[in-house]
């Protein structure tokens, strides 16, 4: 298309530069937290699965569990994915929601199998 240029996705080390610049407001500043943690996390999935988290990874995501509520079930999932990869198994498994006799979402159950097992690396969810 006339004048529409190409782009590149953000890699990794930009999501981590504009972050060191401390200019973001609080909901831009999650967003790309959360970019950042997904666009380490999407390197594993094509690459080496049990790679070990960098010290900005590990700054980054006990940042974005800080900013995570836990009166939400979707930030308490959220948070709960967090420790995990972080190797906070116990922490990981209080957070997350109760079911009240429902099946879980293949997500939540994805991570349970994943905190009981004791796996910290990027796990692919389960569609049962």
């Amino acid at each position: 298309v006339n004048g529409v240029q190409n782009y590149t996705e953000p890699s990794d080390d930009d999501y981590f530069e504009l972050l060191k610049k401390g200019i973001l407001e609080p909901t831009k500043e999650f967003y790309v937290r959360k970019c950042a943690w997904w666009s380490g996390n999407d390197h594993r999935r094509r690459g080496d699965a049990n790679k070990q988290l960098s010290e900005r990874e590990i700054r980054n995501l006990l940042a974005l569990a800080e900013m995570l509520e836990d009166s939400e079930d979707d930030s308490r999932v959220m948070k709960a994915e967090i420790f995990r990869e972080l190797g906070l198994f116990k922490d990981a498994y209080f957070l997350i929601p109760e079911c009240n006799g429902n099946e879980p979402s293949p997500a939540i159950a994805t991570i349970m199998d994943l905190i009981n097992d004791k796996k910290s690396h990027v796990g692919e969810i389960k569609y049962r």
